[in-house]
């Protein structure tokens, strides 16, 4: 799950990451909910996406499932993804996923 950090009021999903925390499904955050909006495809803002599990990606989703320490990575291969990292970043897709595959091990 991947929430937008300036949201206002923040009670609109406060309980989030304590449900994900309780359900082990790994969560981070953006900076904004205009990115997060962008990253997922939709012209309005979001303030919160999940990722579901596909069998184009499952091998990664249970990478970053099984892994506590990880969960901030589904937020990098997320925007590394969508393409919603700015164009000077060093990271790219095979960087993360290798990234991501050292700190699950």
């Amino acid at each position: 799950m991947v929430l937008a950090g300036n949201v206002s009021p923040i009670d609109v999903y406060s309980h989030l990451p304590g449900l994900c925390e309780d359900n082990e499904i790994p969560y981070c955050y953006v900076p904004s909910r205009e990115q997060l909006g962008l990253a997922a495809g939709r012209l309005r803002p979001s303030i919160v996406v999940y990722i579901k599990p596909h069998a184009d990606y499952q091998e990664l989703y249970d990478e970053v499932r099984c892994s506590y320490r990880a969960h901030i990575f589904c937020c990098l291969a997320f925007c590394l993804f969508y393409g919603c990292l700015p164009s000077s970043t060093e990271f790219t897709w095979s960087l993360g996923l290798q990234a991501l595959r050292e700190i699950s091990a």
